[in-house]
C-alpha cells in the first residue's frame, strides 16, 4: 500500500512538473528528457523485479489502441504549437476555488433542475456496475489469498445515496457533478492494489494540485480540437 501512494504520487507530481518545464523549454525537449529518464530508471526497476515477464501484456489488441489514441492526443498537442494554435500564458500562481451558490429565484431554474436531472440516468447504472465489477476483482482477489469476501456490491445502495449526498454538495458550491471513471478501475485491476488509503492520498493529491496556478493555465492552452478528441476518447 505504502509503495502503491508513493508511485501515485510521484505519477502526479510528474505530470505538474513537466506541464510546468514546457512553459520554459521547448515542449519536445521536455518530453525527450522526461522518456530518457523513463527508461534510465523505469528498465533496471523492472529488471529488479521481475515485471518483464509480463511485457507480452503490452502487445494485447485492446493496450495498443489505447496506446494509439493517447500518442495521436499527445501529437496533436505538439502539432498545435508551431500552428500558433497554443498560447501558453501564465497568469496564476495560486488559485482559490470561486464559489458559486444556486440562484433557486431565476426562471430558468426548473428548466435546469429536470434537464439536468435526467442526466441521473446515466451515471446511476453507470455507479452501480462500477461498483459490481470492482466488488468482482476484489473478491476474485480475495479468494486468491485465501481470505474471506468482501462482497463489495451489497453496498450499492449506500453507494448511490453517497453519490446522491455528494452531488448535491457539490452543487450548491457551484461545482459539478461527480461521476465514475473506468480508468480507475482498470488502475486497480493491473495494479491489483484497492488499498482505500492509496486512493484517498491520491484524491488528496489531485485537490492540491488544482491550487497550483500555471498547471491551470497549461491546461487551458490545449486547443479545443485536441480537447473535442480527447472527450470523444
Amino acid at each position: 500500500d505504502r509503495l502503491m501512494v508513493l508511485a501515485m504520487g510521484c505519477f502526479l507530481a510528474n505530470d505538474s512538473v513537466l506541464k510546468l518545464a514546457m512553459s520554459s523549454i521547448p515542449p519536445l525537449e521536455a518530453l525527450f528528457l522526461r522518456a530518457l529518464l523513463a527508461v534510465l530508471l523505469g528498465v533496471p526497476m523492472m529488471l529488479f523485479s521481475g515485471v518483464l515477464k509480463r511485457a507480452p501484456m503490452m502487445f494485447r489488441p485492446s493496450v495498443l489502441l489505447r496506446n494509439v489514441f493517447e500518442l495521436a492526443a499527445a501529437a496533436g498537442y505538439i502539432i498545435a504549437i508551431p500552428l500558433g494554435l497554443v498560447n501558453i500564458q501564465i497568469e496564476h500562481t495560486l488559485l482559490l476555488p470561486k464559489l458559486q451558490f444556486p440562484a433557486f429565484n431565476d426562471p430558468l431554474t426548473l428548466t435546469a433542475v429536470f434537464g439536468i436531472g435526467v442526466m441521473a440516468i446515466a451515471t446511476i447504472p453507470e455507479s452501480t456496475a462500477h461498483l459490481y465489477q470492482i466488488s468482482l476483482y476484489v473478491d476474485h482477489l480475495a479468494m486468491e489469498q485465501g481470505r474471506e469476501k468482501f462482497n463489495l456490491s451489497e453496498y450499492i445502495g449506500l453507494n448511490l445515496v453517497l453519490d446522491g449526498f455528494d452531488d448535491i454538495f457539490n452543487g450548491l458550491l457551484g461545482s459539478i457533478a461527480g461521476t465514475n471513471y473506468g480508468e480507475n478501475n482498470s488502475l486497480m485491476v493491473s495494479t491489483r492494489n484497492y488499498s482505500a488509503p492509496a486512493l484517498i492520498t491520491a484524491g488528496v493529491i489531485a485537490i492540491l494540485l488544482a491550487f497550483v496556478g500555471p498547471l491551470a493555465d497549461i491546461v487551458q492552452s490545449m486547443p479545443s480540437a485536441v480537447g473535442g478528441g480527447l472527450s470523444i476518447y
